[in-house]
């Protein structure tokens, strides 16, 4: 078995990455951001007393330079989940989201090339990183979208999520060029919908889902078309089989049909 990092352990898929990479028997270092905040770290606590001493929590902070080396520590194989998902108005771009998804994704895989046993790095990205918007998909030949597609149209203030998954997952890519220990694969999923593990309710999907359920939109919405992955064990299966399996090729198998794949 396995060493996995899994950064963002204590997020809606993070959760459930960790929770399969324990599964499948491999020992986890999970990372959040604070380790008192019994919040978040709960459910990880209840996974790891279900599977003594496979998992170790870290605290780990995106922004700051050398976070990630302990939990990185004789590591194999690194799953970056950790990274900001808002739809909401944000009043700082650069703060909110720009800095912890792209500088974040920087330190941490600065701190990869630290790690002498690493092998292997999967990033999960996003479908917005492919595209800027559903008429630009459509523009393609049946409307396919593959690796060769990059999200070319989002902009700090036009889409600022979308901006910030494109240029995290293009700068993961240029330190991946940059070095030649560790291959990088990336996972560009629609919307992820499922059960959470964690009873917290501040997740985009989660809150999707009440207002949903709450009739929000009952007055209606314009036609929309998501691309989505809806049951998310089987999604979390896929971000967590990768590595340890072959990271570098795209995995295939039920609940991984929604999701694009670059591999290098």
């Amino acid at each position: 078995m396995a060493t996995i990092t899994v950064t963002g352990a204590a997020g809606y898929l993070g959760s459930w990455v960790v929770a399969e990479a324990l599964a499948l028997g491999h020992t986890v270092h999970a990372t959040v951001r604070d380790l008192a905040d019994e919040a978040k770290t709960a459910h990880l606590l209840q996974l790891g007393a279900r599977h003594p001493g496979q998992l170790h929590l870290f605290a780990a902070d995106l922004l700051r330079d050398g976070s990630f080396d302990a939990a990185l520590d004789q590591a194999e194989y690194l799953i970056h989940t950790a990274s900001p998902y808002t739809r909401a108005a944000l009043r700082d771009v650069q703060r909110d989201m720009l800095g912890p998804a792209v500088d974040g994704t920087r330190n941490v895989l600065a701190s990869a090339n630290r790690c002498p046993t690493l092998r292997r790095v999967a990033l999960t990205s996003s479908m917005v990183a492919m595209m800027s918007s559903l008429r630009d998909a459509c523009a393609h030949p049946g409307h396919t979208l593959d690796e060769s597609h990059w999200n070319t149209g989002s902009t700090a203030d036009d889409e600022p999520y979308s901006y910030a998954k494109t240029c995290a997952e293009r700068a993961a890519w240029d330190i991946c060029g940059a070095q030649a220990q560790w291959q990088l694969a990336v996972l560009n999923p629609g919307a992820i919908f499922g059960p959470s593990l964690s009873r917290r309710s501040d997740a985009e999907s989660v809150k999707m889902m009440q207002q949903f359920l709450k009739g929000a939109f009952a007055a209606g919405v314009p036609a929309l078309h998501l691309g989505a992955i809806c049951w998310l064990p089987k999604a979390a299966r896929c971000c967590a089989s990768a590595p340890p399996s072959a990271a570098a090729v795209p995995p295939t198998g039920p609940g991984c049909h929604a999701a694009n794949c670059r591999a290098g």
